[in-house]
């Protein structure tokens, strides 16, 4: 007795990041109020998307938390489609509700699933104008503006991607921010943080230093992972040694909350993304103001047992954490405790292309009309090229190694922001 759910057909537009929210509610067979109720057993959600009747894959065994009185009804998403929802993609999203992996046949008897208040939101690169986005099935799907004051949700991101200087990280015993050959960007060096393998006595937790919240409504966590044997050879680029999965907690005040439990992580190595996206929903535990540290701990799947993952070190890198929230908030508002100052710039409206370049001789960058100047950085944040007074120039890297780059947006009020290019 499958419980799946399929979407109407969207139109991407250009998706990098697809979040998903809504309610489920369990009730019984009734349907009566006073029936709500908790899962029979741990119940988990597989998430696929069909491009041309293709499927691919957006996240698997998802738990679900838990339900009944006192519990939260909502339920957030997200998934990394890589390259396969380009700009006027027709896309499906089926979702699938199951008993959780190793929970056997758990037959839910006398039970009904209320699922409601759905909401697909696409996160995409480029500028797009309102409106812009029609589903092919007549509803129109509202471009609502991110991070502009005026609009009544807002994102604000932070990113770390461990480059300059780092303050405020923790820990497990053994890891540490360090160098490493970045076998996606042509083996180039990179900086990470670099930590042992897990299972058995060894954990792999790290927590970050403390935001100060925008009054989120969700919080989405992106990073990269990469796993190397314990000599970080580019070569030795692999995938974990037992299925790996990651809890999230988060503390205001010294009191920890759950955000996620058992998220299964996307097989590694070769020909496998290195990027994960989570989010989780907060519900009133961040309020405006609130200062809150973020930890992640990765572990061997709950049922796999102790697996030991000798010779083996991951690396974490290019972390960002992105708030939404449902208020209309003012540029440079959110200063992180740590003396970083996490800007609230429009993300669509800096566009890079290609990235990476795949032998490309030219980079094309855009801006907003508020932007002071271009830079092309490398990787240790030289400039090579720039260029003042306008919001569109196109870099010639002709001559340039491969490797990673940055290109610098300025705005006149001062505010920066530094997106990775890789020259390959």
């Amino acid at each position: 007795n499958p419980c799946n759910i399929q979407t109407p057909e969207f139109i991407s537009t250009g998706a990098t990041m697809v979040g998903l929210t809504f309610d489920i509610i369990v009730l019984d067979a009734n349907l009566k109020c006073y029936s709500w109720k908790n899962y029979a057993c741990e119940t988990s959600i597989d998430v696929f998307y069909y491009v041309a009747g293709i499927r691919y894959t957006g996240i698997i065994d998802q738990p679900l938390p838990p339900n009944g009185p006192g519990n939260p009804t909502s339920v957030s998403l997200s998934f990394n489609p890589g390259n396969n929802l380009p700009v006027g993609t027709a896309y499906k999203i089926e979702m699938c509700f199951k008993p959780k992996s190793g929970v056997g046949n758990c037959i839910q008897q006398n039970t009904k699933y209320v699922f409601d208040n759905f909401r697909n939101c696409e996160t995409s690169s480029r500028a797009i104008t309102p409106n812009e986005r029609s589903a092919s099935n007549g509803h129109t799907q509202q471009n609502m503006p991110m991070n502009v004051a005026s609009a009544q949700t807002v994102q604000n991101c932070l990113t770390e991607n461990f480059s300059g200087q780092t303050a405020g990280w923790t820990y497990s015993q053994g890891a540490h921010v360090g160098n490493y050959p970045n076998p996606v960007a042509g083996c180039v060096d990179d900086r990470g943080i670099i930590t042992p393998g897990v299972g058995g006595n060894n954990p792999c937790n790290i927590q970050t230093p403390e935001f100060i919240s925008t009054g989120a409504t969700m919080v989405g966590l992106t990073f990269d992972i990469i796993v190397l044997d314990a000599n970080l050879k580019c070569y030795s680029w692999k995938n974990y040694a037992c299925e790996t999965s990651i809890d999230v907690f988060y503390y205001v005040a010294g009191i920890r909350y759950t955000g996620i439990i058992d998220q299964p992580l996307p097989p590694n190595g070769p020909g496998n993304p290195t990027s994960v996206s989570l989010s989780f929903n907060p519900g009133n535990n961040l309020p405006l103001g609130t200062a809150y540290k973020i930890e992640m701990c990765f572990k061997p799947k709950s049922g796999v047992g102790n697996c030991i993952q000798q010779n083996t070190k991951y690396v974490f890198d290019n972390f960002r954490n992105c708030e939404t929230s449902s208020r209309p908030i003012t540029p440079n508002e959110r200063p992180g405790s740590n003396g970083n100052t996490q800007q609230n710039i429009p993300m669509d409206h800096f566009t890079l292309s290609p990235n990476p370049t795949n032998g490309s001789s030219k980079i094309t960058a855009t801006a907003d009309s508020e932007t002071k100047s271009i830079s092309l950085l490398d990787y240790n944040g030289k400039v090579i090229q720039s260029v003042t007074g306008t919001s569109f120039i196109v870099f010639n890297i002709n001559g340039l190694a491969k490797g990673k780059y940055y290109v610098q947006f300025e705005k006149e009020n001062g505010d920066q922001l530094r997106k990775r290019v890789t020259v390959n």
